[in-house]
C-alpha cells in the first residue's frame, strides 16, 4: 500500500498490473480490499489502482471526512500525479457516487463508468443508512457491539444459517453472509465512527438538483449498472430512476445478491464486467 499527501488528506493505493488503467473505489464503511477478488483477477489484462477514500476507509488512517467534491479533486490530482492519462473508473455504493461526480467534474480522461448499486443517485434514502447517519447513530453502532449484544448477533446468525441451507433461495429473506462480512468488518470503534461520520457527509450532500447535474454530465460517457436483486440498501428500483437521465447505460441485475455483488457473486460481476470493459474499450487492455 503506496501513501501520497494531497494538501491535509493522505491517500492512500496500491497498483498491480499493467495494461489500461481500472480505478476502483469502495464503498461506506469498507476498504479497497474489497475488491481483491475482482482485482486480482483483471490485473491478468489491466493495471488496478484501488484507492483507500481518506476518512471514509474502514481500515486507513483516522483523518477529517472531507466533502465529495473534495474527494472528487483530491482523487483526480491523485491520478494525474501517478501521470495516468486515462482510465475506467469502478465504485459501488458510496464509491459510486464519487465515481460519477469524478466523471461530472470534467476530466477527459474518464473512458467508462461502472457503477456497482450505486448510492446518491436515487431519489430516496435507505431508512437503516438515514437512521445510522442521524445523531443517535453512533450510540446504535456501539450498542450493537457491546460483548452481549455481539454474542446475540451471533448465535442468531448461525441459527439463521442453519435454517436457511434448508430452505430454497427467497428474495425477500436478507443475505446473512453479506451481513455478518459487514457486521465484523465494522468491529473496530475507528471504523464505526467513520462510517457514521461518512453517513452524516454523504446524506448532507445528497440532493435532487446535485444528483440530476451528476447524472446528466455523466450521460455520454459508457456506463454499466449492477444491481444485487436482493439489496436491502440501495435498493434496485433507484437503477429505473438512473436510467432516466443516463438511457444509454446498461443495466444488469445479479438474482440472488446484495448490496455488495462483487463480493458475493463474484464471478457472475466480473463476467459482466468484463464483457463491458472490453466491448467499450476495444483496444485498450494490455495497452
Amino acid at each position: 500500500m503506496m501513501t501520497m499527501k494531497i494538501g491535509d488528506l493522505s491517500w492512500q493505493y496500491s497498483v498491480m498490473g499493467a495494461g489500461a488503467t481500472l480505478v476502483f473505489i469502495h464503498g461506506l464503511g469498507n476498504d479497497s480490499k474489497s475488491w481483491s477478488p475482482l482485482a486480482d483477477e483483471l490485473s491478468l489484462r489491466y493495471r488496478i489502482v484501488a484507492v483507500d477514500l481518506p476518512g471514509y476507509s474502514a481500515t486507513g488512517a483516522d483523518q477529517r471526512t472531507p466533502s465529495i467534491d473534495e474527494l472528487t479533486a483530491g482523487l483526480a490530482e491523485l491520478l494525474d500525479l501517478l501521470k495516468i492519462e486515462s482510465y475506467s473508473v469502478i465504485g459501488h455504493s458510496f464509491g459510486g457516487a464519487v465515481a460519477a461526480h469524478l466523471v461530472s467534474a470534467g476530466p477527459t480522461q474518464v473512458r467508462t463508468l461502472v457503477l456497482l448499486a450505486p448510492g446518491g443517485l436515487g431519489t430516496e434514502i435507505s431508512p437503516v443508512l438515514s437512521l445510522l447517519g442521524s445523531r443517535m447513530g453512533g450510540t446504535l453502532l456501539s450498542f450493537a457491539y457491546r460483548p452481549s449484544t455481539k454474542r446475540v448477533v451471533e448465535y442468531l446468525a448461525n441459527q439463521y444459517r442453519e435454517i436457511d441451507s434448508t430452505l430454497e433461495r427467497d428474495a425477500k429473506r436478507p443475505n446473512i453472509t453479506e451481513f455478518m462480512e459487514t457486521y465484523n468488518h465494522l468491529a473496530l470503534p475507528s471504523a464505526r465512527s467513520k462510517l457514521h461520520r461518512g453517513l452524516r457527509s454523504a446524506i448532507h450532500s445528497n440532493t435532487s438538483l446535485r444528483r440530476d447535474w451528476v447524472l446528466a454530465a455523466c450521460a455520454e460517457t459508457p456506463t454499466l449498472i449492477i444491481w444485487g436483486s436482493d439489496d436491502r440498501i440501495v435498493p434496485p428500483w433507484h437503477a429505473e430512476q438512473v436510467k432516466i437521465l443516463m438511457p444509454r447505460a446498461r443495466l444488469e441485475t445479479i438474482t440472488g445478491a446484495g448490496h455488495a455483488p462483487h463480493r458475493s457473486h463474484v464471478r457472475q460481476t466480473l463476467e459482466i464486467m468484463s464483457a463491458f470493459l472490453e466491448a467499450a474499450n476495444p483496444d485498450a487492455a494490455g495497452d
